[in-house]
């Protein structure tokens, strides 16, 4: 006879808990990147590779960021002067009148 498992283990619920608090919390920070990067007139979509039809410089940066494919310093340091360099030609760009409205 086969023995039915009747609950989840707590381990695993206390670890489903953790999750999504962190997921909560990234979700959170990003939205506030995106705030600051649309302040500065930068291109989200120049910083994660989905602007097919964008001008300017582009990079995987931010997606390698929030996909968690930066494992080690050296990774990130990387990715961070990545989208320094994308957030630095974008918010160096002179501003039309229209963009004050």
């Amino acid at each position: 006879m086969i023995n039915q498992i009747e609950k989840m283990p707590v381990e695993l619920k206390r670890k489903l808990r953790k999750f999504n608090r962190l997921v909560t919390e990234a979700s959170f920070l990003d939205a506030e990147i995106q705030a600051d990067l649309k302040k500065a007139r930068v291109p989200y979509d120049n910083l994660v590779a989905e602007a097919k039809s964008a001008s300017g410089p582009q990079t995987e940066a931010l997606a390698y960021i929030n996909n968690g494919e930066c494992l080690d310093k050296e990774a990130l340091d990387q990715s961070i002067a990545d989208i320094e360099s994308i957030y630095l030609h974008f918010a160096n760009q002179p501003v039309e009148d229209d963009d004050l409205l």
